[in-house]
Formats: C-alpha cells, sequence, structure tokens
C-alpha cells in the first residue's frame, strides 16, 4: 500500500539551497521587513488560530529582535516562497522554555509574557497547512541538530555555524559537518484475526499508544 499523504513530508516553500553561501544573505534577509522569522524553542514554535487550524505565529524580523527571540539563537534560512519572501529560523541557544513534563502530552502551552501559546510539532504537525508543516518540521529537525552539534565529535573543538545555518564547520581539524537523517521504520502489526499490536511507553498519559517503530541499523 502506498501512502498517499504524509503529515510531515509537506512543503510549500523552496529551500533555495543555492543562496545559503551568499555571504551577505542574512544580513539582507534581516533587513527586510517582509523576511518571515519562526522562534524556536526546543521542539515547541508559537501558534496562532483556533485549536483545529493552528498556523505559525511568523514574526518580523525587528519585531522578533524586540521580543528578544534572536538573544543567543542560531539563525538558519528557511527557504522561499514563490513571492520573494524569505523565512528565517530563530533557534533558541538553550532550553529557554521548559521541556514537556513526563507524562503530558505535546499539547500548546500557555500564553509567554507576549502571549504567544507554543505548541510541540507532534501535536499540531497534522493539523498545519503545507507551508507551515513544511517549515516547522525542517526547523525543528535543524534546529535539534545543532545542539548536538556544537562541538566536533572528530576533536572536541567549539563549532562553527556557516552555510546560512545548514552546516558546522571545526576551526581545530578543518571538519565540516552536516545535518544528518537517521533511517527509521514504522510497522502495523496484525495477527490472524485483524487485531493490531501496539505499545506504549510508561512516561505517557494513560490511554495513549502506538504502533511500533524504530531505527534502522547500518547494513
Amino acid at each position: 500500500m502506498t501512502l498517499t499523504r504524509l503529515s510531515l513530508s509537506r512543503a510549500r516553500v523552496d529551500r533555495a539551497g543555492h543562496r545559503r553561501a551568499g555571504p551577505e544573505l542574512m544580513r539582507v534577509l534581516l533587513d527586510d521587513p517582509a523576511t518571515a522569522v519562526l522562534p524556536l524553542r526546543g521542539p515547541r514554535a508559537p501558534i496562532t488560530g483556533p485549536p483545529g487550524t493552528p498556523r505559525l505565529d511568523l514574526l518580523a524580523p525587528a519585531t522578533a529582535d524586540e521580543r528578544g527571540d534572536r538573544d543567543g539563537a542560531v539563525l538558519v534560512f528557511l527557504g522561499e516562497d514563490p513571492q520573494g519572501r524569505g523565512y528565517v529560523l530563530y533557534a533558541a541557544a538553550g532550553p529557554a522554555m521548559p521541556p514537556v513534563a513526563p507524562g503530558s502530552p505535546p499539547e500548546p502551552g500557555g500564553p509567554d509574557e507576549y502571549g504567544r501559546r507554543w505548541a510541540d510539532l507532534r501535536a499540531v504537525g497534522d493539523l498545519l497547512d503545507d507551508a507551515d508543516a513544511g517549515l516547522m518540521t525542517c526547523a525543528v529537525a535543524v534546529a535539534s541538530w545543532h545542539t548536538r552539534y556544537g562541538h566536533c565529535p572528530r576533536c572536541g573543538a567549539a563549532t562553527e555555524v556557516v552555510q546560512a545555518g545548514w552546516a558546522r564547520v571545526c576551526p581545530g581539524c578543518g571538519a565540516e559537518h552536516y545535518p544528518r537523517t537517521d533511517p527509521a521504520v514504522i510497522m502495523s502489526v496484525v495477527d490472524e484475526a485483524d487485531r493490531i499490536l501496539l505499545g506504549r511507553q510508561v512516561a505517557w498519559p494513560p490511554g495513549h499508544f502506538s504502533v511500533l517503530a524504530g531505527f534502522v541499523e547500518p547494513g
């Protein structure tokens, strides 16, 4: 059976990878009031709209800076839409927002000091439209990689962000590091009576179950 709709594989924004090497790209984008900024705190992004049809609460660069979203953040060029509007991720450098407590579903949290609601990708990814789903999926994945590759796995030196946030380079040994993709599988196991095997983690809320999944080992 071919799956025709994968919620986190939708996108409408062109990554525009050819622009990443431009030395002035970030300055140009952040000087343009039309640029859309997506702040990210851990796996959470700000959302707006009713619960059933949420949207990303994208900000202008000046507004994001005024609210402190840029402070110490890693900046990543997420791409541009057909109208030429650029999108930039401000990924918080540290745990600026408390993580989801064990046993709690990844639902949108209460408003912050600016009245924004923050939601986990797992809670809203399927509800966002194609453009927002693509932006948030990309942003969460790249930001998570940045938090793990602050130091070179070869020599231990602190790495530097290059390529508009899409690579890190080690000034010590010269190694280049790029966002990694870990292959995984997800499956439904059924028996002859068409019953499905589900699993759960002890940290999940009561009544939460999942089909089986896991990472693919080398070879």
